[in-house]
């Protein structure tokens, strides 16, 4: 029989500090006064875990980010440089920084905070993602004209090569207005010494221009991908941008109005902030007939509003105007695709009867479909099924809203209680939502740690309706419009109104929409807000989430601490040069919005899996900035946390969660931006089919877990037996039974019942636990 300790003292000859005998631990020298030999370089030289473990998710994501910089210290220490490469999300054939320094016999063996950092520190400097974090470097310009907007929106290849090699001036001159393009370039920082200047140098590898080979082929695979058969349901399925549409005229046409529609709202709440500040329902309401006319004049058949036109109160007069501009913009939409798609064959839908189908059965839109059709007559028209049933899903929505069943009503209700349950009425699930999304908008560049307290506290100031000091000179436009610190504070009230950065869910995803601009809580929903002002016996019904106190306190702080993730951030990128449109659309790529779903989503994947909206905007934008920044703060971040689950003392039910070792033991549960996404894209990456299931089981409703789980008498998310479970049990004092257990766990009382045991259990660091979700494992 093999002896293990052998096996791995020939497998790993440079790795003796790993050796874990106790013996030969002891009498081992702490620093060798004997350079260490050359290893031979084809010899398989560091399994880098112990007992040759299979690697957790957060290990698998951060090796494949950590190829280049183990390459590189190979070739310092004279290992083979491309072993690791073959198995790329294992630790095997690796070498670390600490590695590196004991090697050279810069630092000893024994496990160190100073070790550790030097380490590190050797990790980050070692490695070529360092210094190039993608493919393009954008120069000073193309920084400008980024900020400023004037690169949003173009293809593939135009951002890698086409539109960022022209320089500023050219971009600027071919803007629809080249005015307001000037300015925005100016205003984000662009130098008239920068007009001249290309926006974009791509890195040349061996005299190649990596930009203009590969943006062609990233065009040519995206047309390709979208014409496979499906792929267009599926992009309807998963693309807010595309409107449900499913055939190429219409996705082609909902981009474009998508962008149009969402320029009206901005410009909607810009004409509604100041009256909305004061309260003021005389102008909202002179605002909504507004409004009202130019949705008749859009071709709606008004008879289907007659709820919309008139309002009780500002919020309910904004509430419409939304409403009323949407409807109007997809209906403008919509007599496009009729129009542009129509046929003079006689094949078809009659284009009379389509537009009586979709509510569009009035002059205006007979006009403006022939219009499109180059004046045909619209007797004369037809239009084929499919089209004419894209042009229903622009416009039903507003015209025939969906009818919700028994069943669906009911599985949405239980998912907002039980969410609500799960997280509001805990104080570490706030405190861990407040860092994770501080931390989040520092490491993506949003915000800047140095300007982080004083827009802190700008946040505070603004909730206690004072001005914001210097915030008149901090914020280029401001600072030329030569405004005072209190007209600035209300332009910006106002830009964050319009572009919907104040515009809020709690992060659990639980309340019903409402907008909101500090100072002044505007309740969107009328049946809610009277609700909300109820004091009656309901709050302390549970299922009431609204107004349940333990949800109702819960989630007014969820929603103080979503203002501190979002304008903090946008503070920091106006005070860059960004124009309100960027900032506003970085704050939301970055703190995830609850609101712009597809239908899908809402109807089927939100009820299978409540969580699905964080997860699914998480996972993707995780992955685009480890990609696109393979050696910037959020991946060194991933590169931290996996360093803490190769540690051979961390319990494995913290592993995939970054935590610091401090005495003996691990620190952990501080939920970073990356933890979730990472428990995913790990099973990807390494091919795990097994470990996907089980993560994506363990994220589906319990409504449908439970059954799954009560035939199969096993916990989908630890594996273990229903039978080993009695924190119920014991937290009562007598025998529920695993029926009974597995039912608690899976209802909303299951996170009442989990904190009330570990408080019961009097463990060291429960009441930390309890407030912050800092957790500790020996």
């Amino acid at each position: 029989m093999n002896n293990p300790l052998i096996d791995r003292v020939r497998a790993k000859p440079h790795k003796v500090d790993e050796i874990t005998n106790p013996i030969i631990a002891a009498a081992r020298p702490r620093k060798s006064l004997v350079a260490t030999p050359k290893p031979n370089p084809l010899i398989p030289h560091n399994t880098g875990m112990p007992n040759n473990r299979e690697p957790s998710s957060l290990e698998a994501v951060a090796n494949v980010i950590d190829l280049p910089k183990s390459s590189a210290l190979d070739i310092l220490t004279g290992k083979d440089p491309t072993d690791q490469w073959s198995t790329p999300t294992s630790s095997i054939n690796r070498t670390t920084g600490q590695q590196f320094l004991r090697e050279k016999n810069i630092i000893d063996d024994e496990p160190s905070w100073k070790n550790a950092i030097a380490g590190f520190a050797v990790d980050v400097a070692a490695d070529p993602l360092t210094y190039f974090g993608g493919v393009g470097i954008l120069t000073r310009a193309g920084k400008a004209a980024s900020k400023a907007g004037l690169l949003k929106g173009t293809t593939a290849a135009s951002s890698l090569t086409e539109a960022t090699t022209k320089t500023a001036r050219q971009l600027l001159d071919e803007a629809e207005d080249g005015a307001k393009a000037h300015e925005a370039f100016k205003l984000a920082g662009g130098t008239d010494d920068l007009l001249d200047k290309p926006l974009k140098h791509t890195i040349d590898f061996m005299g190649k221009d990596i930009g203009k080979g590969l943006a062609p082929a990233i065009d040519k695979a995206k047309e390709l991908a979208i014409e496979v058969p499906g792929m267009r349901h599926l992009r309807a399925a998963f693309s807010p941008a595309v409107l449900n549409t499913v055939t190429k005229a219409g996705q082609d046409i909902a981009e474009v109005r998508k962008t149009t529609m969402d320029e009206a709202l901005v410009d909607l709440g810009y004409r509604f902030a100041q009256p909305m500040r004061n309260s003021d329902a005389t102008t909202g309401k002179a605002l909504l007939h507004d409004v009202a006319k130019q949705a008749e004049m859009s071709g709606l058949e008004m008879s289907r509003f007659a709820d919309y036109i008139d309002a009780s109160d500002i919020n309910k007069a904004f509430e419409n105007s939304q409403h009323l501009t949407k409807a109007s913009a997809m209906a403008g939409a919509a007599q496009e695709l009729l129009g542009l798609s129509a046929k003079t064959d006689g094949s078809g839908v009659p284009m009379l009867e389509a537009l009586k189908r979709l509510g569009l059965d009035t002059e205006a839109s007979r006009k403006a479909v022939s219009d499109w059709s180059n004046g045909r007559a619209i007797e004369s028209l037809s239009i084929d099924k499919a089209l004419l049933d894209d042009a229903g899903r622009f416009i039903k929505p507003y015209t025939d809203p969906e009818v919700i069943g028994g069943t669906r009503k009911a599985i949405e209700s239980f998912n907002r209680v039980l969410k609500a349950h799960l997280t509001l009425p805990f104080p570490q699930w706030q405190a861990r939502n407040l860092l994770s999304g501080q931390i989040q908008n520092v490491a993506m560049g949003a915000s800047d740690l140095k300007h982080l307290p004083k827009d802190l506290m700008s946040v505070l100031r603004l909730k206690q309706n004072k001005s914001i000091r210097g915030i008149s000179k901090d914020i280029p436009e401001y600072k030329q419009l030569g405004v005072s610190d209190a007209e600035a504070t209300k332009m910006l009230q106002d830009e964050m109104f319009a572009h919907g950065v104040t515009t809020t869910q709690s992060a659990a995803d639980v309340s019903r929409n409402t907008n909101r601009m500090l100072g002044s809580e505007m309740l969107l929903d009328a049946s809610r807000g009277n609700a909300t002002r109820d004091a009656g016996f309901k709050s302390f019904n549970p299922f009431d989430v609204d107004n349940f106190l333990p949800t109702k306190i819960g989630g007014k702080l969820a929603s103080q601490i979503e203002d501190f993730n979002r304008v903090t951030p946008y503070i920091n990128l106006r005070r860059t040069g960004h124009t309100p449109e960027m900032a506003a659309e970085r704050v939301a790529s970055l703190q995830i919005s609850y609101e712009n779903l597809t239908h899908f989503e809402k109807k089927y994947a939100k009820n299978i899996i409540p969580f699905w909206t964080f997860s699914s905007r998480m996972l993707p934008l995780i992955t685009k900035e480890l990609i696109k920044h393979p050696g910037g703060p959020a991946a060194q971040m991933v590169k931290l946390g996996a360093k803490s689950d190769r540690s051979s003392d961390k319990p494995n039910w913290m592993k995939g969660e970054t935590s610091i070792p401090i005495d003996g033991k691990h620190y952990s549960g501080f939920g970073l931006m990356h933890e979730d996404a990472t428990k995913l894209l790990g099973p990807l990456l390494k091919g795990d089919l097994p470990e996907l299931a089980k993560q994506v089981g363990s994220r589906v409703n319990p409504l449908l877990r439970f059954p799954i789980e009560q035939a199969t008498g096993t916990d989908i998310r630890t594996g273990r037996s229903l039978k080993t479970f009695d924190d119920a049990s014991k937290l009562l004092g007598q025998e529920l039974g695993p029926t009974a257990e597995h039912a608690i766990r899976s209802s909303p009382l299951a996170r009442y019942a989990a904190e009330a045991r570990q408080l019961q259990k009097k463990q060291e660091n429960a009441l930390l636990r309890f407030a912050t979700g800092i957790r500790t494992g020996e």
